[in-house]
C-alpha cells in the first residue's frame, strides 16, 4: 500500500519482478551459501532511503540471515517482521525502566505517553505478524494498512518527544530500526501478493 511506504519515507522497488526472475527466489532446493543471503538482503534494501543502515540492520540479526539463506521470501519477511517485534519490545522495556525524577512535567508526560505508544507498537506488530503468518502473506488489502496504523503509534511518540524538546537516542534508534524492518518486510510481502483478477463480463 502506498500509504505505508509514504509513512516510512522509503521508495520500494518492484519486488514482484525480482521474484519472477531472480534465482535467489527459486522454488528449487534452498540455497545455503552465505553470499546468497547477503545478495538477497542487498536486493531488499536497494530501495530504502538509507540502504547501508538497512543492510547492516538485517545482517546483524542471525535469525534474519538464516531465513534469507533459505531463499523462501515469506520466511525471510516473517523473520524481518519478528525483528521489528523484538525491537519494539526492547524500546518499550527501555521506557518502562526510564528514570524521570529530574525531568520537567512536560517531559515526564511525553515519556509516559511514549511508554503507552510503544506498548501498542509491540502488541500491534505481534498481532500483525500472527495474521500475516496465518495468511501466508498479505491476504487482503488491509494487512499493510494495519502495519501503518501500528507504526503511527511510534511516530506519535517521536512527535511528543520533539514537542517536549527531548532528544533520546535510544528511542530514535528503536523508531528507525522498527520502521526499517517493517519497510523491508513490506517490500517482500508486496511482491508476494497474487495478481488481482479482472472482473470482466463478456
Amino acid at each position: 500500500m502506498a500509504s505505508l511506504r509514504k509513512l516510512i519515507q522509503f521508495q520500494f522497488p518492484l519486488f514482484c519482478s525480482v521474484l519472477l526472475v531472480a534465482p535467489l527466489y527459486s522454488t528449487a532446493a534452498p540455497l545455503s551459501k552465505p553470499n546468497n543471503a547477503i545478495a538477497l538482503v542487498n536486493k531488499v534494501c536497494s530501495g530504502m532511503k538509507d540502504k547501508s543502515s538497512c543492510i547492516n540492520y538485517l545482517k546483524s540479526n542471525p535469525k534474519v540471515m538464516a531465513a534469507a539463506a533459505t531463499s523462501k521470501p515469506l520466511e525471510f519477511a516473517l523473520a524481518i517482521l519478528q525483528s521489528a517485534v523484538d525491537q519494539s519490545k526492547n524500546t518499550h522495556s527501555y521506557l518502562s525502566k526510564h528514570k524521570r525524577g529530574k525531568l520537567s512535567p512536560q517531559a515526564i508526560e511525553a515519556y509516559a505517553l511514549c511508554k503507552t505508544y510503544w506498548d501498542e507498537v509491540a502488541s500491534g506488530l505481534e498481532g500483525n505478524l500472527k495474521v500475516i503468518k496465518k495468511d501466508k502473506g498479505y491476504a487482503s488489502d488491509t494487512s499493510d494498512y494495519d502495519l501503518k496504523v501500528t507504526l503511527d503509534n511510534a511516530t506519535s511518540c517521536a512527535t511528543g518527544l520533539a514537542n517536549a524538546q527531548i532528544q533520546d537516542p535510544e528511542i530514535a534508534k528503536g523508531l528507525n530500526n522498527t520502521q526499517m524492518a517493517v519497510g523491508a518486510a513490506d517490500t517482500i510481502l508486496e511482491g508476494l501478493k497474487p495478481p488481482k483478477k479482472l472482473n470482466i463480463k463478456l
